[in-house]
């Protein structure tokens, strides 16, 4: 080459040389300003935000590196918010940023960014409309309408146009969450109750943060502004995530065609990646499990709260310990899937839930949600659910349930299994100061399978209890359940329980059922106990009533109540301390808190029947007031020797007691109080007594009396006793009193007191003399009119005194008896009709 070329050639090398020097040294240090203030507008032009940083630098000719950048919107009243901040941000471009065209951006790496989320009320949004209660600060940062570049001569530009992103990293990120407001009431109470802690619902919680998060992205054009991508996020050991799907730079939407993510949780000390809330969690719920969540979903990047997705979430693991429980969970797993759901009316979105299977368990005991669906109504903060499946076992270990429950089936003893279902709607949260549940609507059906509980007071549990229960938000209603106890069958048919002021009464209402009873269980608590004690109930009986008891009653007030029972001739007894039968009972009782009427008893008894009526005052402890009672009845044909064996099986001797009994009774008394300790003092009762074919002569009064008549002992064959009689004050008082034989007779009247003293007045005869006589006279002794033949009568004793009449005063006491003869009997009108009558 020529020098003079030569020369040439030399220069314009140099010139190059200093020109690429110039490009690759100082053409970035002039460039970068340029570019930051580039990268600037183009975040203004499409959020509603400021890009902030400390420097920028350009590393010609693809390369930028910023450090300290963050993005700033507005917050409340105006102030600002920093809803990123990025330690290190590196940019690689697809073209050189020359001219005045928007910035093509191929890949980007993130170093330890930290997203801030702050969830604030009032003020204005990112958009200058007016912040809804509980949004988050950014929610609203990506322009609906793109801002016109401050360049005119600029042309606008799509995103597709510099949106070149292939690749994306984000190394040791960090989220952290932080509610400006402070948690709601509802909030605070579910967060004290998860960790135990102290916090009221008006302290603020500290921020909670997420550490360690790693994500890589890949991205490759498809098709115009749209990208396919596929992204890895590691937050180990406790977290991985792998996700695929679609972008449309220019619509800004989002497309996640597939989502995976992976947690495994042990027991043990939290790791710090997590947050710091969650770690307190963890800390006093040492978990052992895994969990994956996968779905997909459309995310309008302008609009996120339109967004159509669906999740899926798998749950399984143990607790080893959670203070709302009453201890471990061997095996807890859930299977749910979350989605949105069509919006309302106005367009606002809805969140629909569908249960595939949430159980909790602990040895033999579990908890089971088997199916479901509910909705979230976030714009009018309600909800809904239909189709809850549950199913739940209690066996020994109890430790799977919640305390209250757990509580609740330890006081009663409670085991055997149940299946409920569930419906209903409510707010999100409680609108004003009435109790949550108030304000819920729920209805519910349950039904209980071989069930067994144990209520306060009773020595033994219900056992084989099922049937049904409804719920809903004015009652709770039980239909035809079942039960046993001991030998004893009980039925409720239906009864109500009203929801409406529970917490200042409890009632059951219009409650009917029945029982069939054995009549050989007896340890039922209080008067229950007592009753069966003395009237051992067999066969079936029939109830209804209802029953009101208060929550706070005041002292010595008892349940208010009123039951009817009644029996249609399948039912049984054995009343008294005898154990006296009854057999086809028919009865028609009524209980109240105030009294037991009975105002009907048919049955037969001993070969006999037996009809009574009897009123029962409970006593008023309060006003001071005894119990009381009155009755009557009557009883026919009853076998007074089957009644002796009866009481020689208890160890009462009554060898003479035999024959066919009728009795009329009448009674009333004051039963035993503090005032009044013997019951017998102020009992009271009056009657009729007949009874034929018996065998009384042995008696003691009857035995001297027959003595000293002269009664022929074939004479004392079987007798009829008939006679009326009262007791009052412990002292019978007897009437026209009467045994009775073919051949003799006694008839008298007078008082027999119940510590065994006597004053009697006995009349004694040769019956079948007497009827000698009076055939002789030719009187018609069939004859009603007792003056038709009394003078007859008197004739005959003038002219026989001795022979036909005795009477004789009994003293003395019942073991030491004094008995005096009557000199000149007189013939009463009573005695002349008792000797016309034993004579026929």
């Amino acid at each position: 080459m020529p020098p003079k070329k030569g020369k040439k050639l030399r220069n314009v090398l140099i010139t190059l040389a200093v020109l690429v020097g110039l490009t690759w040294f100082v053409g970035p240090r002039i460039a970068a300003p340029l570019i930051q203030r580039k990268l600037q507008a183009m975040v203004a032009k499409h959020l509603h935000a400021e890009l902030r940083m400390d420097s920028l630098s350009y590393e010609f000719p693809y390369g930028l590196r910023a450090t300290n950048a963050s993005l700033v919107t507005g917050g409340r009243d105006g102030r600002p918010v920093e809803l990123i901040r990025v330690g290190e941000l590196e940019l690689a471009l697809a073209e050189i940023p020359w001219g005045s065209g928007p910035l093509v951006i191929e890949k980007i790496i993130v170093k330890k960014p930290v997203l801030s989320l702050l969830r604030e009320s009032g003020g204005v949004r990112e958009d200058g409309r007016p912040r809804d209660e509980g949004e988050l600060v950014g929610e609203h940062i990506v322009r609906t309408e793109v801002k016109e570049d401050a360049d005119k001569k600029a042309p606008k530009g799509k995103p597709s146009d510099y949106f070149r992103l292939s690749y994306l990293s984000i190394e040791d990120g960090q989220v952290s969450f932080r509610d400006a407001d402070g948690p709601s009431p509802a909030e605070a109470r579910v967060v004290q109750v998860a960790s135990a802690s102290t916090t009221t619902p008006n302290t603020p919680r500290p921020p909670v943060v997420w550490r360690g998060i790693n994500v890589e992205i890949k991205a490759r054009p498809t098709s115009g502004a749209e990208y396919a991508w596929e992204m890895a996020l590691r937050n180990a050991p406790v977290a991985t995530a792998n996700v695929r799907g679609k972008v449309d730079v220019d619509a800004a939407t989002l497309d996640v065609e597939k989502f995976v993510l992976s947690v495994k949780v042990d027991a043990g000390p939290p790791p710090d990646v997590l947050p710091a809330a969650l770690q307190e969690a963890l800390t006093r719920l040492p978990v052992n499990g895994t969990a994956s969540i996968g779905g997909q979903a459309h995310v309008p990047l302008t609009n996120v709260k339109a967004s159509v997705y669906e999740l899926g979430v798998d749950v399984g693991g143990s607790v080893e310990s959670i203070p709302w429980h009453a201890g471990r969970v061997d095996r807890a797993s859930m299977k749910f899937k979350l989605a949105s759901g069509e919006p309302d009316a106005a367009g606002n979105p809805r969140t629909h839930l569908t249960i595939g299977l949430i159980d909790l368990a602990t040895g033999d005991t579990f908890v089971r949600v088997e199916k479901g669906e509910a909705t979230l109504d976030v714009a009018a903060r309600t909800w809904s659910a239909r189709e809850i499946l549950i199913k739940a076992e209690a066996g020994k270990d109890r430790a799977a349930l919640p305390v209250p429950l757990a509580r609740l089936v330890e006081k009663y003893d409670v085991a055997g299994k149940a299946q409920i279902t569930l419906a209903g709607t409510g707010p999100t949260r409680a609108a004003d100061d009435r109790p949550y549940l108030d304000q819920v609507d729920l209805e519910g059906l349950a039904y209980a399978r071989e069930l067994s509980f144990k209520p306060a007071k009773f020595d033994r549990p219900f056992t084989a209890v099922s049937g049904a229960v409804r719920l809903s938000r004015k009652a709770v209603a039980i239909e035809n359940a079942q039960g046993r106890y001991g030998d004893d069958e009980f039925f409720v048919t239906s009864a109500r329980i009203p929801l409406e002021g529970i917490d200042r009464e409890f009632q059951i209402r219009e409650v009917t059922g029945s029982a069939r009873l054995s009549g050989r269980t007896l340890d039922y608590p209080l008067v229950l106990g007592k009753v069966f004690q003395e009237v051992r109930p067999t066969g079936t009986w029939y109830v209804s009533g209802n029953l009101t008891r208060k929550a706070h009653p005041a002292p010595g007030e008892k349940p208010a109540f009123w039951f009817d029972i009644t029996a249609d001739g399948h039912a049984g007894g054995a009343i008294s301390q005898y154990g006296i039968p009854l057999a086809n009972v028919k009865a028609e009782i009524a209980v109240s808190t105030k009294a037991t009427e009975v105002r009907n008893l048919e049955a037969t008894s001993l070969g006999g029947t037996v009809k009574a009526e009897l009123t029962f005052t409970h006593p008023d402890k309060a006003a001071g007031k005894p119990p009381m009672y009155a009755g009557k009845g009557w009883v026919r044909n009853v076998d007074l020797k089957a009644m002796r064996e009866l009481l020689a099986d208890h160890g009462r001797e009554f060898k003479r007691l035999s024959g066919v009994g009728n009795a009329d009774l009448t009674f009333d008394g004051v039963g035993k109080s503090e005032k009044q300790p013997d019951p017998w003092a102020g009992f009271h009762l009056a009657g009729k007594v007949d009874v034929t074919g018996g065998q009384y002569w042995g008696a003691p009064v009857l035995e001297d009396v027959a003595g000293r008549a002269n009664a022929r002992p074939d004479a004392l064959t079987a007798s009829t006793v008939r006679g009326d009689f009262v007791l009052r004050e412990k002292v019978f008082t007897l009437a026209n009193a009467s045994v009775s034989a073919p051949l003799f007779g006694v008839q008298g009247d007078g008082t027999i007191g119940m510590d065994g003293k006597l004053n009697l007045r006995v009349i004694a005869a040769p019956l079948a003399d007497w009827k000698e006589q009076i055939k002789r006279t030719k009187v018609p002794i069939v004859s009603d009119v007792a003056g038709e033949i009394f003078g007859a009568f008197q004739g005959i004793l003038n002219g026989a005194q001795r022979t036909l009449l005795y009477e004789f005063k009994v003293g003395g006491t019942v073991k030491e008896r004094k008995i005096e003869a009557v000199p000149a009997p007189v013939l009463t009108e009573g005695v002349a009709k008792w000797i016309r009558e034993s004579t026929k």
